[in-house]
């Protein structure tokens, strides 16, 4: 069993060389991407649009609103995490 475990780990760590080398080849032989090349003189963009802007909200600490009271939590209804271990 030792000696199957052992030739299993080789092979798979031979495949994984190479695998790693033969693409390394494949990728380093794929096409450049072409240069950029403008025949075309360049189109002016149009004017940005401009937006409306929204009115200010004021002063952050009148706009604060307290958060709403939540129900109390009955602790013996709800159900605990058994691990069965340690």
């Amino acid at each position: 069993m030792n000696l199957f475990k052992n030739s299993l780990r080789l092979v798979i760590a031979t495949t994984s060389v190479f695998g790693f080398l033969g693409g390394w080849v494949v990728l380093a032989h794929s096409g450049k991407p072409a240069p950029i090349q403008s025949a075309q003189p360049a189109i002016a963009a149009p004017a940005p649009i401009t937006l409306p802007t929204l009115a200010p909200l004021g002063d952050p600490s009148t706009n604060l609103q307290p958060l709403p009271a939540l129900p109390p939590m009955n602790l013996q209804a709800m159900p605990r995490f058994r691990t069965s271990g340690s």
